[in-house]
């Protein structure tokens, strides 16, 4: 279990960037650690201190120059936290999860990914940036075990710069 963040080095300021100050939060405000310094040519950062199956977590960070100056804060990035159930319903498996937060372009869409018995993921549906659950009526009701799905955030970064920029959400088993 880790959440991984990956920046663009792009911080400005006229005495150059030096490093980056990162603070991470719970979902509910309660801060994790404050300041977190990383060089100015690292530009990710891998949290293996979470629990990504049970809470959400944001990050903002600031660049730092060679002053000691700081820029103002990101915007903030929440990861996405993914919790399964069985539709009674439907009797079909489904998942609901919160809405992520980061890119100034927004989010296009959310897709959503189910494992195959190789281990790869394939996408089974794609829901509005508004929708935040998804039932899974293509699920066989007889002799599968169970499902793991996962979320990905699809941002609309690629009409700025013609390229995408996901984020991925836990991985939840719907039995």
């Amino acid at each position: 279990e880790a959440i991984r963040l990956e920046w663009l080095n792009n911080a400005w300021s006229k005495h150059g960037i030096r490093g980056y100050l990162v603070d991470k939060y719970f979902a509910d405000g309660n801060r994790m650690f404050q300041n977190k310094y990383f060089d100015a040519l690292d530009t990710v950062l891998n949290d293996a201190q979470v629990k990504v199956n049970e809470k959400s977590y944001y990050y903002v960070m600031r660049g730092v120059d060679n002053c000691n100056d700081t820029t103002p804060w990101s915007n903030l990035s929440q990861s996405i936290l993914l919790k399964g159930y069985f539709d009674v319903a439907t009797q079909k498996p489904a998942i609901s999860w919160n809405a992520y937060r980061d890119w100034d372009q927004g989010i296009a869409y959310y897709e959503v990914e189910r494992k195959q018995s190789d281990g790869s993921f394939k996408v089974i549906g794609k829901v509005a940036k508004e929708q935040h659950q998804f039932i899974d009526q293509q699920a066989e009701s007889t002799c599968v075990p169970d499902y793991i799905y996962r979320v990905r955030a699809v941002s609309n970064w690629h009409v700025v710069y013609d390229t995408l920029a996901l984020s991925y959400s836990n991985e939840v088993k719907v039995l």
